[in-house]
C-alpha cells in the first residue's frame, strides 16, 4: 500500500518558517528604528543643552564677582567660600550652576614653582583630606606637568605647566567627586590650576590661605592677615596688611606678590541633568574687575528709589574677560 506525501504539512512548516523570518526581520527593523530615534532624540537634547550652556556662560561668567558678593551673608562675615551654587530649569532640563572664584583656591602651578613635585603633591593631598575628603586615597592626587620642551612653548603663550584637572588628579577620580554636592564639598572646591597664582584673601577659606602661603610668608604673617580680614571683611588688602605689627618692607612686598583682594580668574560649571545622561562643562575666565563699571552701577543704585532699584540688574557684569578655556566631561 502506497502513502501519499503530506504536502500540506510541508507547506505549513515552510509558512511558519517564513513567518518566523519575517518576524525576526521586522524585530530588527523596529530595533534599528528605535535606536535611530533615540540617537536623534539624544542629538537634539545635546544640541539644546549646548545652546543653553553657551547662553548661560555668556550671561553669568562676566557676573561671577557680583554673584559671589551677593551670596556673602552680612551676618556671617567670617564665613568664606570659593563658590556659589544655583539651580534652574530650561527646556525641561534641570541645570546646576556653580560660580567659582578660582583664586580663592590653592593653585598647583604656584606650588610647583615653590617646591618639588613630590612636595606639591603631598601638600595638595593634605589640604584636600583636611577640607574635602578625609578618605581621599593615596595616589588620587597625581600632578603631571608637561615636559620641558612643551613648557617653554606654553610659557611663550602665557600658559602654565598644568592646565586641567586631568593633570592634577588620577583618572580614577570622576567628575562627580570633583564638583561634589551642595552639602558635600568636591575636590575642585579647593584646588585650581588657572590664574596668576595669587590667593584671593577676601574669599579664600583660612585653610587654603595657610596651605598656599605659610611656607613663603610664615605662619605669623598669614594668621595676622586672616584675622584682619575677618575683623574688617569689606576692607582691602592694604588695610589688612596695615594692621600687621612689625611689618617690614620685605614682608609687605612678599605678601602683595602672593595675595590679592579681587579675583582675576573665575569659573562656571554648567551641569545638565538630561533624560538620557548628565553632562558636565566648566568654563574658566581670566580677566579683571572693571572698577569704573562697578562704581557706575553702585551710583545708579543709590540714585534711584527702592522700587526702581528692583529693575536694575542685581548681578551687574563687572568683570572684563580676555581669555576663556572650556572643558567637558
Amino acid at each position: 500500500m502506497k502513502t501519499r506525501p503530506r504536502s500540506g504539512a510541508f507547506a505549513l512548516i515552510m509558512t511558519l518558517v517564513l513567518v518566523m523570518l519575517a518576524a525576526v526581520a521586522l524585530t530588527r527593523t523596529a530595533q534599528r528604528s528605535l535606536t535611530d530615534a533615540l540617537r536623534t532624540k539624544t542629538a537634539l537634547e545635546d544640541l539644546q543643552q549646548r545652546w543653553t550652556r553657551t547662553s548661560l556662560t555668556e550671561t553669568l561668567l562676566p557676573k561671577a564677582v557680583s554673584i559671589l558678593e551677593a551670596a556673602q551673608d552680612p551676618a556671617k562675615p567670617e564665613a568664606h567660600f570659593t563658590q556659589v551654587r544655583l539651580t534652574c530649569q530650561l527646556n525641561d532640563t534641570d541645570y546646576e550652576l556653580i560660580v567659582t572664584d578660582e583664586q580663592a583656591k590653592v593653585n598647583v602651578n604656584r606650588l610647583l614653582s615653590q617646591r618639588s613635585l613630590g612636595a606639591a603633591e603631598a601638600d595638595t593631598a593634605t589640604l584636600l583630606r583636611d577640607v574635602a575628603d578625609p578618605y581621599l586615597g593615596a595616589g588620587s592626587v597625581r600632578l603631571r606637568p608637561v615636559d620641558e620642551r612643551t613648557l617653554r612653548e606654553l610659557k611663550h603663550a602665557g600658559l602654565s605647566p598644568i592646565g586641567s584637572y586631568g593633570q592634577v588628579f588620577d583618572p580614577s577620580v570622576d567628575v562627580r567627586t570633583l564638583v561634589g554636592e551642595r552639602n558635600r564639598p568636591g575636590l575642585a572646591d579647593f584646588v585650581t590650576c588657572w590664574g596668576n597664582g595669587k590667593v584671593d584673601v577676601r574669599w579664600a577659606p583660612r585653610r587654603v590661605i595657610e596651605q598656599a602661603c605659610e611656607r613663603e610668608l610664615g605662619p605669623r604673617l598669614v594668621a595676622a592677615v586672616i584675622d584682619a580680614r575677618d575683623k574688617k571683611p569689606d576692607g582691602q588688602l592694604a588695610d589688612w596688611l596695615a594692621t600687621v605689627g612689625s611689618l617690614t618692607e620685605d614682608d609687605d612686598r612678599r605678601a602683595k606678590a602672593m595675595l590679592t583682594d579681587s579675583p582675576g580668574c573665575v569659573g562656571l560649571w554648567v551641569i545638565a541633568h538630561g533624560r538620557q545622561k548628565t553632562d558636565y562643562a566648566l568654563t574658566i575666565g581670566l580677566g579683571s574687575v572693571d572698577e569704573k563699571l562697578k562704581q557706575k552701577y553702585e551710583s545708579a543704585a543709590k540714585a534711584v528709589g527702592s522700587v526702581q532699584r528692583k529693575t536694575l540688574d542685581p548681578f551687574p557684569p563687572t568683570m572684563k574677560l580676555y581669555r576663556r578655556m572650556e572643558f567637558e566631561w
